[in-house]
């Protein structure tokens, strides 16, 4: 008797209030999670073993990746000069690479491509985002259809010089 007599009362009582609370809920903690899923800041890069895709390798040191790159909030910029997406800046290092400054754009809500290109090689991450480590494919590509791929983890670093 007791459930039914509850029940009757919420059946009167208006459910705009309550709706309007969880959706307040519902964008608060979607945006905390936004907020928390941001990839700026720096990022320690460790890539699996390259394999090649179809027949052709690319060219020699295309595989050799940073150890650490920052993700910034400065226009990106394409070979060609134009703005697109945001800036990815390299850290000099010990490694070899041939990647320095390049751009990143956010794919979707939970997904970055990261790129660096002089428009003849290059190499794109497919990242899906997360606060502290991001995994997904990383990519060497050629003009001449050479293609390696190997499974890529960044995990959120220090930046130098960073107090």
């Amino acid at each position: 008797m007791r459930c039914h007599r509850q029940l009757n009362q919420m059946r009167t009582r208006p459910l705009l209030p309550i709706l309007c609370a969880c959706f307040t809920a519902c964008a608060a903690s979607r945006d905390e999670s936004a907020k928390t899923q941001s990839p700026i800041g720096c990022w320690s890069v460790a890539p699996g073993r390259f394999s090649v895709v179809k027949r052709t390798r690319v060219d020699p040191g295309q595989t050799v990746l940073p150890s650490l790159i920052q993700l910034d909030t400065s226009p990106g910029r394409q070979f060609t000069g134009e703005t697109i997406g945001h800036r990815v800046h390299a850290f000099a290092d010990k490694s070899g690479t041939i990647y320095r400054d390049g751009y990143y754009v956010l794919s979707g809500t939970d997904h970055l491509d990261v790129n660096w290109t002089n428009g003849v090689v290059g190499m794109t991450l497919q990242l899906r985002m997360d606060d502290a480590i991001m995994r997904g494919r990383a990519s060497a590509w050629t003009d001449y259809r050479g293609e390696e791929q190997a499974s890529i983890v960044l995990r959120r670093a220090d930046c130098p010089g960073a107090r």
